[in-house]
Protein backbone atom coordinates (compact mmCIF):
# COMPACT_ATOMS: atom_id res chain seq x y z
CA UNK A 1 0.00 0.00 0.00
CA UNK A 2 1.55 3.29 -1.10
CA UNK A 3 -0.12 5.69 1.34
CA UNK A 4 0.53 7.03 4.82
CA UNK A 5 -1.42 5.99 7.89
CA UNK A 6 -3.01 9.45 8.06
CA UNK A 7 -4.87 8.81 4.81
CA UNK A 8 -6.31 5.41 5.74
CA UNK A 9 -10.09 5.13 5.78
CA UNK A 10 -12.31 2.17 6.57
CA UNK A 11 -13.17 1.68 2.93
CA UNK A 12 -9.56 1.95 1.82
CA UNK A 13 -8.33 -0.51 4.44
CA UNK A 14 -11.15 -3.06 4.42
CA UNK A 15 -13.07 -2.43 1.21
CA UNK A 16 -16.83 -2.35 0.69
CA UNK A 17 -18.10 -5.30 2.71
CA UNK A 18 -21.86 -5.67 2.93
CA UNK A 19 -23.26 -5.82 6.48
CA UNK A 20 -24.89 -9.09 7.57
CA UNK A 21 -28.68 -9.26 7.62
CA UNK A 22 -28.75 -10.54 11.20
CA UNK A 23 -26.55 -9.90 14.23
CA UNK A 24 -23.65 -12.35 13.98
CA UNK A 25 -23.49 -15.13 16.56
CA UNK A 26 -20.08 -14.64 18.10
CA UNK A 27 -18.56 -15.21 21.54
CA UNK A 28 -20.15 -12.83 24.04
CA UNK A 29 -17.86 -9.83 24.44
CA UNK A 30 -16.52 -8.73 27.78
CA UNK A 31 -15.17 -5.40 28.99
CA UNK A 32 -12.40 -4.28 26.68
CA UNK A 33 -10.31 -1.59 24.98
CA UNK A 34 -11.16 -0.27 21.53
CA UNK A 35 -9.01 -1.87 18.85
CA UNK A 36 -8.89 -2.23 15.09
CA UNK A 37 -9.95 -5.90 15.09
CA UNK A 38 -13.37 -4.96 16.49
CA UNK A 39 -13.95 -2.49 13.67
CA UNK A 40 -13.13 -5.18 11.11
CA UNK A 41 -15.87 -7.53 12.34
CA UNK A 42 -19.29 -8.37 10.91
CA UNK A 43 -20.74 -7.28 14.26
CA UNK A 44 -19.36 -3.77 13.77
CA UNK A 45 -20.73 -3.56 10.24
CA UNK A 46 -24.14 -4.85 11.33
CA UNK A 47 -24.65 -2.20 14.01
CA UNK A 48 -23.26 0.58 11.81
CA UNK A 49 -25.95 -0.36 9.29
CA UNK A 50 -28.63 -0.34 12.01
CA UNK A 51 -27.40 3.10 13.09
CA UNK A 52 -27.53 4.28 9.45
CA UNK A 53 -23.88 5.26 9.55
CA UNK A 54 -21.09 4.15 7.25
CA UNK A 55 -18.44 2.14 9.11
CA UNK A 56 -15.44 4.29 10.01
CA UNK A 57 -12.24 3.74 11.95
CA UNK A 58 -13.43 5.96 14.79
CA UNK A 59 -13.54 5.12 18.46
CA UNK A 60 -16.77 7.02 19.14
CA UNK A 61 -18.56 4.79 16.65
CA UNK A 62 -16.88 1.79 18.29
CA UNK A 63 -18.40 2.91 21.60
CA UNK A 64 -21.94 2.97 20.18
CA UNK A 65 -21.46 -0.48 18.68
CA UNK A 66 -19.95 -1.82 21.91
CA UNK A 67 -22.95 -0.66 23.93
CA UNK A 68 -25.52 -1.98 21.44
CA UNK A 69 -23.85 -5.38 21.01
CA UNK A 70 -23.30 -5.85 24.76
CA UNK A 71 -26.97 -5.22 25.50
CA UNK A 72 -28.15 -7.32 22.55
CA UNK A 73 -26.03 -10.32 23.58
CA UNK A 74 -27.61 -10.23 27.01
CA UNK A 75 -31.15 -10.29 25.66
CA UNK A 76 -31.94 -6.72 26.72
CA UNK A 77 -32.87 -5.14 23.39
CA UNK A 78 -36.40 -6.47 23.09
CA UNK A 79 -40.02 -5.43 23.55
CA UNK A 80 -40.84 -4.31 27.08
CA UNK A 81 -37.29 -3.71 28.32
CA UNK A 82 -36.60 -0.36 30.02
CA UNK A 83 -33.34 1.52 29.52
CA UNK A 84 -31.84 4.66 31.05
CA UNK A 85 -29.30 6.81 29.18
CA UNK A 86 -26.94 9.16 31.03
CA UNK A 87 -25.29 12.19 29.40
CA UNK A 88 -26.96 11.20 26.17
CA UNK A 89 -25.91 14.20 24.06
CA UNK A 90 -27.09 13.61 20.50
CA UNK A 91 -26.57 9.85 20.45
CA UNK A 92 -28.63 7.70 18.08
CA UNK A 93 -28.85 4.85 20.61
CA UNK A 94 -32.21 5.85 22.17
CA UNK A 95 -33.77 5.79 18.69
CA UNK A 96 -32.13 2.46 17.86
CA UNK A 97 -33.24 0.80 21.11
CA UNK A 98 -36.76 2.18 20.72
CA UNK A 99 -36.92 0.68 17.22
CA UNK A 100 -36.16 -2.70 18.80
CA UNK A 101 -39.03 -2.42 21.29
CA UNK A 102 -37.38 -0.84 24.35
CA UNK A 103 -38.77 2.00 26.43
CA UNK A 104 -36.01 4.57 27.01
CA UNK A 105 -35.56 7.46 29.44
CA UNK A 106 -32.83 9.66 27.96
CA UNK A 107 -31.14 12.17 30.26
CA UNK A 108 -28.64 15.00 29.91
CA UNK A 109 -27.60 17.91 32.08
CA UNK A 110 -29.80 21.01 32.12
CA UNK A 111 -29.32 23.69 29.50
CA UNK A 112 -27.56 26.16 31.82
CA UNK A 113 -24.97 23.59 32.83
CA UNK A 114 -24.46 22.49 29.24
CA UNK A 115 -23.95 26.08 28.11
CA UNK A 116 -21.36 26.74 30.81
CA UNK A 117 -19.50 23.53 29.92
CA UNK A 118 -19.52 24.34 26.19
CA UNK A 119 -21.57 21.32 25.12
CA UNK A 120 -24.26 23.39 23.44
CA UNK A 121 -21.75 25.30 21.36
CA UNK A 122 -20.31 22.02 20.01
CA UNK A 123 -23.77 20.50 19.39
CA UNK A 124 -23.14 17.70 21.91
CA UNK A 125 -26.05 18.40 24.27
CA UNK A 126 -29.63 17.16 24.17
CA UNK A 127 -32.16 19.75 25.31
CA UNK A 128 -35.14 17.51 24.55
CA UNK A 129 -36.52 14.77 22.33
CA UNK A 130 -36.01 16.74 19.13
CA UNK A 131 -32.24 16.34 19.58
CA UNK A 132 -32.57 12.56 19.73
CA UNK A 133 -34.97 11.85 16.89
CA UNK A 134 -33.46 9.98 13.93
CA UNK A 135 -36.30 9.11 11.53
CA UNK A 136 -34.11 6.81 9.44
CA UNK A 137 -33.47 4.67 12.53
CA UNK A 138 -36.86 4.76 14.24
CA UNK A 139 -40.31 5.80 13.01
CA UNK A 140 -41.08 9.19 14.65
CA UNK A 141 -44.40 7.97 16.08
CA UNK A 142 -42.79 4.93 17.67
CA UNK A 143 -39.91 7.09 18.91
CA UNK A 144 -42.26 9.54 20.64
CA UNK A 145 -44.22 6.67 22.17
CA UNK A 146 -41.19 4.87 23.60
CA UNK A 147 -38.63 7.59 24.41
CA UNK A 148 -38.88 10.32 27.03
CA UNK A 149 -36.34 12.97 28.01
CA UNK A 150 -35.42 14.39 31.41
CA UNK A 151 -32.69 16.72 32.61
CA UNK A 152 -30.53 14.90 35.18
CA UNK A 153 -27.22 15.52 36.93
CA UNK A 154 -24.95 12.47 36.72
CA UNK A 155 -23.37 13.56 40.02
CA UNK A 156 -26.79 13.57 41.69
CA UNK A 157 -28.92 10.84 40.09
CA UNK A 158 -32.63 11.39 40.83
CA UNK A 159 -34.06 9.05 43.44
CA UNK A 160 -37.08 8.32 41.22
CA UNK A 161 -34.84 6.31 38.85
CA UNK A 162 -33.92 3.81 41.56
CA UNK A 163 -34.52 0.15 40.67
CA UNK A 164 -36.64 0.86 37.63
CA UNK A 165 -34.53 -0.20 34.65
CA UNK A 166 -33.34 -3.35 32.92
CA UNK A 167 -30.24 -1.56 31.65
CA UNK A 168 -28.46 1.78 31.72
CA UNK A 169 -25.55 3.22 29.78
CA UNK A 170 -23.27 6.19 29.26
CA UNK A 171 -20.93 6.86 26.33
CA UNK A 172 -17.79 8.86 27.17
CA UNK A 173 -19.55 11.02 29.74
CA UNK A 174 -18.24 10.01 33.15
CA UNK A 175 -14.77 11.47 32.51
CA UNK A 176 -16.38 14.95 32.39
CA UNK A 177 -17.95 14.87 35.87
CA UNK A 178 -15.29 16.86 37.72
CA UNK A 179 -12.55 14.40 38.72
CA UNK A 180 -11.49 10.77 38.54
CA UNK A 181 -13.41 10.06 41.73
CA UNK A 182 -16.59 11.74 40.50
CA UNK A 183 -16.68 9.40 37.52
CA UNK A 184 -16.05 6.27 39.60
CA UNK A 185 -18.71 7.29 42.12
CA UNK A 186 -21.20 7.82 39.29
CA UNK A 187 -20.69 4.25 38.01
CA UNK A 188 -21.37 2.90 41.51
CA UNK A 189 -24.48 5.02 42.03
CA UNK A 190 -25.85 4.25 38.56
CA UNK A 191 -26.13 0.58 39.59
CA UNK A 192 -28.95 1.60 41.94
CA UNK A 193 -31.13 2.44 38.94
CA UNK A 194 -31.13 -1.19 37.81
CA UNK A 195 -33.48 -4.02 38.61
CA UNK A 196 -31.90 -7.16 40.02
CA UNK A 197 -30.02 -8.79 37.17
CA UNK A 198 -29.89 -5.51 35.23
CA UNK A 199 -26.85 -4.49 33.19
CA UNK A 200 -24.86 -1.24 33.00
CA UNK A 201 -22.57 -0.40 30.07
CA UNK A 202 -20.17 2.53 30.30
CA UNK A 203 -17.41 3.78 28.01
CA UNK A 204 -14.76 6.29 28.98
CA UNK A 205 -11.26 7.58 28.22
CA UNK A 206 -8.38 5.18 28.90
CA UNK A 207 -4.78 6.29 29.40
CA UNK A 208 -2.51 4.01 27.36
CA UNK A 209 0.69 5.83 28.23
CA UNK A 210 0.96 5.58 31.99
CA UNK A 211 -0.39 3.67 34.99
CA UNK A 212 1.08 6.24 37.39
CA UNK A 213 0.63 9.72 35.91
CA UNK A 214 -2.49 10.98 34.20
CA UNK A 215 -4.51 14.06 33.31
CA UNK A 216 -7.25 15.18 35.73
CA UNK A 217 -9.27 18.38 35.64
CA UNK A 218 -12.80 19.63 36.25
CA UNK A 219 -13.65 19.18 32.58
CA UNK A 220 -11.78 15.98 31.67
CA UNK A 221 -10.04 13.07 33.40
CA UNK A 222 -8.16 10.15 31.85
CA UNK A 223 -8.54 6.79 33.57
CA UNK A 224 -5.52 4.57 34.10
CA UNK A 225 -5.53 0.81 34.40
CA UNK A 226 -5.20 1.10 38.17
CA UNK A 227 -8.28 3.36 38.32
CA UNK A 228 -10.33 0.83 36.39
CA UNK A 229 -9.07 -2.02 38.57
CA UNK A 230 -9.97 -0.04 41.69
CA UNK A 231 -13.47 0.47 40.25
CA UNK A 232 -13.82 -3.28 39.68
CA UNK A 233 -12.88 -3.93 43.30
CA UNK A 234 -15.43 -1.39 44.55
CA UNK A 235 -18.21 -2.83 42.40
CA UNK A 236 -17.37 -6.40 43.39
CA UNK A 237 -17.45 -5.50 47.10
CA UNK A 238 -20.87 -3.95 46.51
CA UNK A 239 -22.10 -7.30 45.18
CA UNK A 240 -21.99 -6.60 41.44
CA UNK A 241 -20.40 -8.61 38.64
CA UNK A 242 -17.97 -6.91 36.26
CA UNK A 243 -17.24 -8.71 33.01
CA UNK A 244 -13.48 -9.50 32.89
CA UNK A 245 -11.55 -6.65 31.29
CA UNK A 246 -9.29 -7.28 28.29
CA UNK A 247 -6.57 -4.63 28.57
CA UNK A 248 -4.84 -5.83 25.38
CA UNK A 249 -4.46 -2.72 23.20
CA UNK A 250 -4.17 -4.79 20.01
CA UNK A 251 -1.33 -5.16 17.55
CA UNK A 252 -2.97 -4.33 14.23
CA UNK A 253 -1.77 -1.51 11.99
CA UNK A 254 -3.97 1.24 13.44
CA UNK A 255 -3.63 0.10 17.05
CA UNK A 256 -0.20 1.75 16.90
CA UNK A 257 -1.27 4.95 15.15
CA UNK A 258 -2.02 7.96 17.38
CA UNK A 259 -4.14 10.81 15.99
CA UNK A 260 -2.82 14.27 16.93
CA UNK A 261 -4.74 17.56 17.19
CA UNK A 262 -6.53 18.77 15.18
CA UNK A 263 -8.14 15.34 15.12
CA UNK A 264 -9.29 13.57 11.97
CA UNK A 265 -12.59 11.77 11.55
CA UNK A 266 -10.57 8.64 10.75
CA UNK A 267 -8.37 6.92 11.56
CA UNK A 268 -9.19 7.87 15.12
CA UNK A 269 -8.88 4.78 17.33
CA UNK A 270 -6.01 6.35 19.34
CA UNK A 271 -5.50 10.03 20.12
CA UNK A 272 -3.10 12.27 22.03
CA UNK A 273 -4.57 14.27 24.93
CA UNK A 274 -1.93 16.44 26.54
CA UNK A 275 1.04 14.18 27.21
CA UNK A 276 -0.93 10.92 27.02
CA UNK A 277 -2.00 8.51 24.30
CA UNK A 278 -5.57 7.42 24.87
CA UNK A 279 -8.35 5.23 23.55
CA UNK A 280 -11.81 4.16 24.68
CA UNK A 281 -12.63 1.43 27.18
CA UNK A 282 -15.99 -0.29 27.56
CA UNK A 283 -17.07 -1.76 30.91
CA UNK A 284 -19.97 -4.18 31.42
CA UNK A 285 -21.47 -4.56 34.91
CA UNK A 286 -24.38 -6.66 36.13
CA UNK A 287 -26.39 -6.07 39.27
CA UNK A 288 -26.17 -9.50 40.81
CA UNK A 289 -29.51 -11.02 41.79
CA UNK A 290 -29.78 -13.15 44.94
CA UNK A 291 -28.66 -16.64 43.98
CA UNK A 292 -32.11 -18.12 44.45
CA UNK A 293 -33.69 -15.70 41.95
CA UNK A 294 -32.01 -17.14 38.88
CA UNK A 295 -29.90 -15.74 36.09
CA UNK A 296 -30.95 -15.07 32.50
CA UNK A 297 -28.76 -16.79 29.89
CA UNK A 298 -27.88 -14.72 26.84
CA UNK A 299 -29.21 -16.37 23.69
CA UNK A 300 -26.16 -14.96 21.94
CA UNK A 301 -24.15 -17.62 23.80
CA UNK A 302 -25.65 -20.37 21.64
CA UNK A 303 -23.11 -22.72 20.07
CA UNK A 304 -24.01 -24.03 16.62
CA UNK A 305 -23.22 -27.66 15.81
CA UNK A 306 -23.10 -29.76 12.65
CA UNK A 307 -25.52 -28.57 9.96
CA UNK A 308 -27.74 -26.49 12.26
CA UNK A 309 -28.44 -22.88 11.31
CA UNK A 310 -29.18 -20.28 13.98
CA UNK A 311 -29.49 -16.48 14.16
CA UNK A 312 -30.82 -13.91 16.60
CA UNK A 313 -33.94 -11.88 15.93
CA UNK A 314 -36.23 -9.79 18.12
CA UNK A 315 -38.33 -12.87 18.91
CA UNK A 316 -35.35 -14.87 20.12
CA UNK A 317 -32.92 -17.44 18.76
CA UNK A 318 -34.28 -18.77 15.48
CA UNK A 319 -32.91 -22.11 14.32
CA UNK A 320 -33.31 -25.12 12.10
CA UNK A 321 -31.59 -28.49 11.87
CA UNK A 322 -31.64 -31.51 9.58
CA UNK A 323 -29.00 -33.36 11.56
CA UNK A 324 -29.49 -37.09 12.01
CA UNK A 325 -30.88 -38.22 15.34
CA UNK A 326 -28.31 -37.97 18.18
CA UNK A 327 -26.28 -35.27 16.45
CA UNK A 328 -26.37 -32.10 18.53
CA UNK A 329 -27.80 -28.99 16.85
CA UNK A 330 -27.32 -26.30 19.50
CA UNK A 331 -25.75 -26.11 22.95
CA UNK A 332 -25.25 -23.57 25.73
CA UNK A 333 -22.28 -23.54 28.09
CA UNK A 334 -23.73 -23.06 31.59
CA UNK A 335 -20.54 -23.18 33.63
CA UNK A 336 -20.03 -19.45 34.13
CA UNK A 337 -23.65 -18.97 35.15
CA UNK A 338 -23.50 -21.87 37.60
CA UNK A 339 -20.41 -20.37 39.20
CA UNK A 340 -22.36 -17.15 39.76
CA UNK A 341 -25.20 -19.05 41.40
CA UNK A 342 -22.68 -20.71 43.75
CA UNK A 343 -24.91 -23.71 44.47
CA UNK A 344 -23.98 -26.32 47.03
CA UNK A 345 -23.41 -29.88 45.80
CA UNK A 346 -26.78 -31.08 47.10
CA UNK A 347 -28.78 -28.12 45.83
CA UNK A 348 -30.88 -28.72 42.74
CA UNK A 349 -30.60 -26.40 39.78
CA UNK A 350 -33.30 -25.85 37.20
CA UNK A 351 -32.72 -24.73 33.62
CA UNK A 352 -35.89 -23.23 32.16
CA UNK A 353 -36.23 -22.82 28.40
CA UNK A 354 -39.18 -21.24 26.63
CA UNK A 355 -39.22 -22.59 23.10
CA UNK A 356 -41.61 -22.69 20.15
CA UNK A 357 -41.15 -25.72 17.90
CA UNK A 358 -42.66 -24.85 14.53
CA UNK A 359 -41.92 -28.20 12.88
CA UNK A 360 -40.24 -31.51 13.57
CA UNK A 361 -39.17 -32.74 17.00
CA UNK A 362 -36.37 -31.90 19.44
CA UNK A 363 -34.77 -33.31 22.54
CA UNK A 364 -33.45 -31.08 25.35
CA UNK A 365 -31.09 -32.35 28.04
CA UNK A 366 -28.39 -31.33 30.51
CA UNK A 367 -24.99 -32.86 29.90
CA UNK A 368 -21.57 -32.96 31.48
CA UNK A 369 -18.76 -30.66 30.38
CA UNK A 370 -17.72 -32.91 27.49
CA UNK A 371 -21.30 -33.20 26.23
CA UNK A 372 -21.16 -37.01 26.21
CA UNK A 373 -23.22 -37.88 29.30
CA UNK A 374 -26.73 -36.70 30.11
CA UNK A 375 -27.09 -35.81 33.79
CA UNK A 376 -30.87 -35.39 33.73
CA UNK A 377 -33.81 -36.93 31.93
CA UNK A 378 -34.09 -35.71 28.35
CA UNK A 379 -37.30 -33.86 27.51
CA UNK A 380 -38.75 -34.62 24.06
CA UNK A 381 -40.82 -32.01 22.24
CA UNK A 382 -43.22 -32.28 19.32
CA UNK A 383 -44.18 -29.39 17.05
CA UNK A 384 -46.77 -26.97 18.43
CA UNK A 385 -48.11 -23.57 17.42
CA UNK A 386 -47.68 -22.36 21.00
CA UNK A 387 -44.59 -21.76 23.14
CA UNK A 388 -43.59 -24.62 25.41
CA UNK A 389 -41.77 -24.27 28.72
CA UNK A 390 -39.18 -26.94 29.45
CA UNK A 391 -37.61 -27.32 32.90
CA UNK A 392 -34.54 -29.53 33.24
CA UNK A 393 -33.28 -30.13 36.77
CA UNK A 394 -30.26 -31.79 38.32
CA UNK A 395 -28.36 -31.73 41.59
CA UNK A 396 -25.23 -29.66 41.32
CA UNK A 397 -23.02 -32.61 42.21
CA UNK A 398 -24.17 -34.45 39.08
CA UNK A 399 -21.93 -32.17 37.03
CA UNK A 400 -24.37 -30.40 34.70
CA UNK A 401 -22.38 -28.05 32.49
CA UNK A 402 -24.24 -27.71 29.18
CA UNK A 403 -27.74 -27.54 27.75
CA UNK A 404 -27.93 -29.77 24.69
CA UNK A 405 -30.59 -29.48 21.98
CA UNK A 406 -30.74 -32.20 19.32
CA UNK A 407 -32.96 -33.16 16.42
CA UNK A 408 -35.18 -36.20 17.10
CA UNK A 409 -36.97 -36.01 13.76
CA UNK A 410 -36.13 -37.72 10.50
CA UNK A 411 -36.52 -34.44 8.61
CA UNK A 412 -36.03 -30.77 9.43
CA UNK A 413 -36.91 -29.25 12.80
CA UNK A 414 -37.49 -25.51 13.11
CA UNK A 415 -37.56 -23.70 16.44
CA UNK A 416 -37.40 -20.37 18.26
CA UNK A 417 -35.94 -20.08 21.77
CA UNK A 418 -37.38 -16.96 23.41
CA UNK A 419 -35.80 -17.20 26.88
CA UNK A 420 -33.41 -19.31 28.94
CA UNK A 421 -32.50 -19.02 32.60
CA UNK A 422 -30.99 -20.98 35.47
CA UNK A 423 -32.20 -20.94 39.08
CA UNK A 424 -32.57 -23.04 42.18
CA UNK A 425 -35.18 -25.74 41.60
CA UNK A 426 -37.37 -24.45 44.45
CA UNK A 427 -37.78 -21.12 42.67
CA UNK A 428 -39.11 -22.66 39.45
CA UNK A 429 -42.87 -23.06 39.11
CA UNK A 430 -43.02 -24.37 35.52
CA UNK A 431 -42.99 -28.08 34.81
CA UNK A 432 -41.30 -30.13 32.13
CA UNK A 433 -43.05 -30.60 28.81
Amino acid sequence: MNFSLETITYRRLLGDVAPPLFPPLSPVQGSRLCKQADCSSDTFRYWCDQLKRPPTLARKLWELVFIAQSLFERGLLSLGRRGLAFGVGREPLPALFASLGCTIVATDQDSDGARRAGWQQTDQHAAGLDSLEFPRICDPNIFRERVTFEAADMNDIPQKFRGGFDFCWSACSLEHLGSLEHGLAFVEKAMRTLKEGGVAIHTTEFNLSSNSDTFESRDLSLYRRRDIQALVERLTRAGHDVEPIDFDPGDALLDGYVDLPPYREEPHLRLRIGDYDCTSIGIIISRRPPSNRGILISLGNAIQHNSARIHLEKEGLIGSTRDPIWNYAVSFDLRQTLRKLALDAEEELAVTCEITLMSGALGLALSDDAGVRFVAREVLLEASAHPQVVVLSSRRKEGAARLIIRNTHEGESQFCISSLHVALRQETSASGA
